[in-house]
């Protein structure tokens, strides 16, 4: 137990230490994560979605918004009908009030809370909105213990709603482990009876640094 906390500490520190020097070109919209989301996330999402929710009717968790870039999307936004089909929730607020000034409609929403928060699904349900899909991008890799999370979205959303989450495989950065550009982390411990740790890689992720 004192190992898991120990390690959920380390593995902490580091997502932050590594978020916030990411979160300038995030916020800017420059580098590798923009192309990213748009010629592989933005359209793995409008084929995943349009599969249910084609004719409208989407109402949409969005946790972990940051400053909204899903609401970027022109093929997401077909979606959203009526009022108040979008909340999007995130630990920051200084992202959210970024999102604000990009996004205002009445279907939309913000609110601040971290995922991992006990209380959030009870602060989400306040809303009396009937919740029909749950989506996370890159957030949940930012969060040390997932299982407060899981059981929010859980309590968040009706039965049969889609959860669409989208996260960092760690060997993803191989080639650029190998091309010198990502150390092997050793701070960080655990992981199962061999001793081989949670995490291998460590240092920037590909997605939101330049190569």
């Amino acid at each position: 137990m004192e190992q898991d906390r120990n390690l959920k500490k380390v593995a902490g520190d580091w997502v932050n230490s590594v978020w916030s020097e990411a979160v300038l070109r995030w916020s800017t919209r420059e580098g590798q994560d923009i192309s990213y989301r748009e010629h592989v996330i933005y359209p793995a999402l409008d084929k995943i979605l349009n599969l249910r929710f084609r004719s409208g009717g989407l109402r949409i968790l969005d946790l972990g918004c940051g400053d909204g870039i899903f609401l970027e999307n022109p093929g997401s936004m077909k979606l959203l009908t009526g009022e108040r089909a979008y909340l999007g929730v995130d630990v920051s607020g200084e992202l959210l009030a970024s999102a604000e000034k990009r996004h205002s409609a009445d279907s939309i929403d913000f609110l601040e809370g971290d995922l991992s928060d006990r209380g959030l699904a009870d602060r989400i349900n306040e809303t009396g909105i009937d919740w029909n899909c749950a989506l996370s991008v890159f957030a949940i890799q930012e969060i040390p213990d997932i299982d407060p999370v899981i059981r929010n979205i859980s309590r968040s959303i009706r039965s049969g709603a889609y959860v669409v989450l989208v996260t960092v495989h760690p060997d993803f950065a191989e080639w650029l482990r190998d091309a010198g550009k990502m150390c092997v982390e050793d701070k960080i411990l655990g992981g199962d009876d061999s001793g081989a740790p949670l995490f291998r890689w460590a240092g920037y992720y590909p997605i939101v640094d330049e190569p």
